[in-house]
């Protein structure tokens, strides 16, 4: 039986390497963030976005995508905490809970994105 070849069309892991050099290019060709350059591009290609989630639904363990999104997480939890810290010295009468609330109010995309990768992990 001849093994078929991985291409981006039928890797989950390949297409998904394809689709941030993608959304990369497009932050630096635009002044958007990841985000929101993931999303556009989505508007402009929604077959490939769709293949991917097909793609996605027929990875038998997730495993993969499991851990990028858990990796994204923590590194996100290290820059809001970073933030914080920054906010608590800058302004020692607050706590922590206050500082995260002013850091809530300036980075809400950090904390949006934060909250996206908590649903996804469940």
């Amino acid at each position: 039986m001849m093994e078929k070849e991985a291409t981006v069309f039928n890797n989950l892991s390949k297409l998904d390497d394809f689709l941030h050099r993608e959304i990369t290019e497009k932050m630096q060709k635009t002044d958007l963030d990841y985000g929101q350059a993931m999303l556009a591009y989505a508007r402009e290609n929604p077959a490939l976005m769709a293949l991917r989630d097909a793609l996605f639904r027929d990875n038998r363990s997730g495993t993969k995508v499991y851990k990028i999104v858990k990796g994204q997480l923590v590194e996100l939890e290290n820059q809001i905490r970073e933030l914080v810290r920054d906010a608590m010295k800058e302004h020692p009468e607050l706590d922590y809970g206050e500082a995260l609330k002013k850091v809530a109010a300036s980075e809400q995309n950090l904390l949006s994105a934060r909250e996206r990768a908590r649903n996804f992990l469940g």
